[in-house]
């Protein structure tokens, strides 16, 4: 019987709060923005302009600190805020100090403003990777509709990748000296061989049976399953030192899942492939086979991809094999799943 964990009601709520709160807020700049921008103001309005100006900047990294992310996992969360906003506004009022004593010159707004563009952005973004993480948290159902099912003595679903609210989630699978973070991807796609070495990620479109290039961002959502795995690492070595008990000895690793992708690498054909600037008639044959011989072992993922719940499976059993370490107690899965569980407030599904 696997022993499954999610994310508490209280922690549910807290993240649909910081969810709400961070759209009410890109919403409300967004607007003010526009007005700033689209509003044809006289010189003698200058002044005020660069108020506003650097309010907008102020308001968008203040925002960006407290709703981005990061300060969620500061110890002192209260005071580390009030000493980012005493900074920041002192920051702020010394930039203003200075535009006042260049005279608040006309042709430096236009950079002012563009710096709030961007600052805009990088707000809107981090709220546009929140909605998606949390898309991706409530979806657990492969490309034919079935639920989702993840092996181990334990599975705690929910667990995100860092200390950061909009960071995304991954699931924790415990099995004897086994923990293994998984981090879900949920797009659909196969890999496409270019000649230069390089891929392109491919899925079938929403509208018809076209192509479209897939966005997933490989080393990124590497390097995402990674920071989950050292994240697990550090929150049950800090729980052990509180406790004042030795660390278990467990051995970690990190896996990306990917139950709708195409375990498959598609290379180009030979017409295509001719018509490259770089291939002519004389070597178009040696050429192509190398690159059907490199395209077929091709693997962007590294290794870190599994495909069906059997392949983790497998991996937790080689990881218990492989490790060296002589086999845990039987409930040692449950200590560390209590550990996170306390750590990430998640709850026991019942």
């Amino acid at each position: 019987m696997v022993r499954e964990y999610e994310l508490s009601n209280a922690a549910g709520k807290k993240h649909a709060m910081h969810l709400i709160k961070l759209l009410a807020i890109c919403a409300v700049i967004v607007i003010f923005t526009a007005f700033l921008g689209l509003k044809r103001w006289p010189e003698a309005a200058y002044p005020f302009v660069y108020l506003m100006l650097v309010g907008v900047a102020l308001y968008c990294v203040v925002a960006l600190t407290f709703f981005g992310g990061k300060l969620d996992g500061a110890i002192n969360k209260k005071e580390a805020k009030k000493k980012f906003l005493i900074k920041s506004g002192v920051i702020a009022a010394g930039a203003w100090v200075l535009l006042a004593i260049l005279g608040f010159p006309m042709w430096l707004s236009g950079f002012a403003f563009i710096a709030d563009i961007v600052l805009v952005a990088m707000l809107c973004l981090r709220l546009w990777e929140m909605l998606k993480n949390i898309w991706k948290m409530l979806d657990n159902t492969d490309a034919k509709g079935r639920d989702l099912t993840y092996p181990g003595a334990v599975v705690l679903h929910d667990v995100h990748t860092a200390d950061a609210l909009t960071s995304p989630f991954g699931k924790v699978l415990l099995s004897e000296n086994a923990v293994l973070f998984v981090l879900p991807e949920m797009n659909g796609g196969y890999v496409e061989v270019q000649p230069n070495g390089t891929m392109l990620l491919k899925k079938k479109s929403f509208l018809g049976n076209q192509e479209k290039e897939n966005k997933l961002d490989v080393s990124t959502v590497i390097a995402q399953a990674e920071d989950g795995i050292r994240r697990v690492i550090r929150l049950i070595e800090e729980d052990c030192k509180k406790q004042g008990v030795p660390v278990p000895e467990l051995t970690y690793n990190y896996m990306l899942f990917m139950p709708n992708f195409e375990r498959r690498n598609v290379a180009w054909d030979l017409a295509s492939f001719s018509n490259l600037p770089t291939v002519h008639f004389w070597n178009e044959e040696k050429k192509y086979q190398e690159y059907l011989k490199n395209a077929a072992k091709a693997d962007y993922f590294s290794g870190r991809a599994c495909y069906t719940a059997g392949e983790l499976q497998t991996v937790l059993q080689t990881m218990n094999q492989t490790c060296g370490i002589p086999r845990a107690e039987e409930n040692i899965p449950e200590k560390i799943a209590g550990i996170l569980a306390r750590a990430c407030e998640l709850t026991e599904k019942k």
